[in-house]
């Protein structure tokens, strides 16, 4: 998770499918039910050597509304971890979650072309052994969601691109513009988000963290 600066983190009992929430997380649930822009986020770290106490999978839900980012993190097991944080902490959460130790830059070459069909092993190979692989779609209710892979390590960081039948086109990148490109989108959505909202009948203005 992200710094105490950053998040204030609550654990939620999903005992018997029940979330038991206190009275202090009502702002965190009033932004999560009332957000229109979502970042869903799944990773899996692939290599041996530090991961995160959650494990080598996990799922984070990023929640923004106006100024202020509930962040959810789901584990492989069902346990949910609640956070809330501002905007202007956007890229230190993408980076926690998306960057891992180590992460290079990709060398300057054409899109590295992946066969659908390949085996895991040629692929973890075509991308130079990535520690960390991960997919994230934006959700908001007026764009199609596209999702993106991405794989990052220290051979290289590679953003997927257009697909086409039977491969996947990935290109080179940094984890600087990974980060980067998934918060201005964030960002843009968001600014599209308060347009839609303050054109609603009494509205009710901003939030902040």
């Amino acid at each position: 998770m992200a710094s105490s600066a950053a998040t204030d983190p609550h654990v939620i009992d999903t005992e018997s499918g029940t979330a038991v929430v206190d009275s202090s997380l009502s702002p965190v649930v009033a932004v999560r039910r009332g957000a229109l822009v979502i970042l869903v986020a799944h990773r899996t770290i692939c290599r041996v050597g530090p991961t995160s106490p959650f494990g080598r999978e996990l799922t984070r839900y990023l929640f923004v509304l106006d100024e202020v980012v509930v962040v959810e993190d789901v584990t492989a097991e069902g346990m949910h971890v609640l956070s809330i944080g501002s905007l202007s902490h956007l890229d230190e959460l993408l980076s926690e979650f998306l960057v891992p130790p180590g992460a290079a830059q990709a060398p300057e070459c054409e899109p590295v072309v992946v066969q659908q069909s390949l085996p895991p092993a040629g692929v973890d190979a075509s991308l130079h052994r990535p520690v960390l692989l991960a997919e994230v779609c934006l959700l908001t209710p007026w764009t199609v969601p596209e999702p993106a892979i991405l794989a990052l390590g220290g051979g290289g960081c590679y953003r997927s691109g257009e697909a086409s039948a039977g491969h996947f086109s990935f290109e080179p990148t940094s984890s600087t513009v990974i980060v980067t490109q998934v918060a201005d989108l964030l960002r843009s959505a968001n600014d599209r988000q308060r347009r839609e909202v303050s054109s609603l009948p009494g509205d009710q203005g901003t939030m902040s963290a």
